[in-house]
């Protein structure tokens, strides 16, 4: 370790990160085109590894009609367990959003706040002064000797976000950006007074219209959290079928790669997706081509997603042309 010249390492994240929104940016609470959306998202990482790393995801808002500007809450989950010690961590987030008009456009912000819970496991993990010098071996019956170490720790986590979103003739587009972390949550399982930094989230997206039903699909994904970043620039294609049995409005193919600027690059994401008229099926995979391929053998994270949103309720305003006399 001594001679070590870099570390890596990750946080929780996915690679279709639009399955779970609140995950990202508080401000998506109510910004469904229906009454309610629900998503799930499950991605399993790195199985050559052995112990895979898996994490599942799953969120819920809605909302209210009881304020002029559109006003939802949301609750969201995330389960993820890492490695060979079993490090697990649970997370569950409620959020608040509220989204006004200006003009055509809308403009949201949102809170969120919520428990993070943190353990490992120590089952056959052994501590240098547990060696046992009668036998030759680790005995880890004996004392570790260690002291001031915790196998779990909890802290309560506050975020804030804005939105911005802009529908137009020819497409739609958005603008998120938000902040993790506000209140600096101490993390540590030394019992030492390591605080969780400010980590910094932005997004933009669009659809761009095209003849015969076709649909681009730009993307650019950025977070920042202290020295360590990541980019995720992205184009999508997709087409709007016709009315149809199965009731598929339309299908899309993306392509993106995780990377970042003076950082290692990560990996090429292949997603594909069918939309029902209220349920979306998203299928992802990572092709990981960093120097950890060697380890993973190429292979990097699979995600499955379902997001279903409920129909609106909400009233239309409609102008009908007449003649005046």
């Amino acid at each position: 370790m001594l001679s070590s010249l870099a570390l890596l390492a990750q946080d929780i994240h996915f690679s279709y990160y639009q399955a779970v929104p609140l995950l990202q940016n508080p401000a998506f609470a109510g910004s469904c085109d229906g009454d309610f959306q629900l998503a799930a998202i499950h991605r399993n990482q790195w199985n050559a590894l052995g112990d895979p790393f898996v994490t599942t995801g799953a969120s819920f808002d809605h909302k209210l009609f009881v304020l002029p500007m559109d006003w939802g809450i949301g609750v969201t989950a995330v389960n993820d367990q890492s490695g060979v010690l079993g490090l697990t961590q649970n997370k569950v987030m409620v959020s608040s959003g509220m989204h006004f008009k200006t003009g055509r456009d809308k403009l949201g912000v949102g809170f969120q706040t919520g428990i993070t819970w943190k353990s490992y496991g120590l089952d056959g993990i052994t501590y240098p002064g547990q060696f046992n010098r009668d036998i030759g071996l680790f005995d880890s019956t004996l004392p570790s000797g260690e002291t001031g170490v915790s196998d779990q720790l909890s802290f309560l986590d506050m975020n804030l976000g804005m939105l911005y979103q802009m529908p137009r003739g020819w497409g739609k587009m958005l603008f998120g950006a938000a902040v993790h972390h506000l209140n600096g949550p101490k993390e540590s399982f030394l019992n030492r007074d390591e605080r969780l930094r400010p980590r910094l989230v932005t997004e933009a997206r669009s659809e761009v219209n095209l003849p015969n039903g076709q649909f681009l699909m730009p993307s650019l994904y950025w977070q920042q959290h202290n020295k360590a970043q990541e980019i995720i620039p992205g184009i999508g294609w997709g087409k709007r079928l016709s009315e149809n049995s199965m009731k598929l409005q339309r299908f899309f193919l993306n392509a993106a790669v995780r990377t970042g600027i003076n950082r290692n690059g990560d990996a090429v994401l292949l997603s594909g997706g069918l939309d029902f008229k209220q349920l979306s099926c998203v299928l992802t995979y990572d092709y990981n081509y960093s120097d950890f391929s060697v380890a993973t053998q190429g292979n990097g994270g699979v995600e499955i997603t379902l997001i279903f949103t409920g129909l609106s309720s909400e009233i239309k305003d409609k102008i009908l042309p007449c003649d005046r006399y």
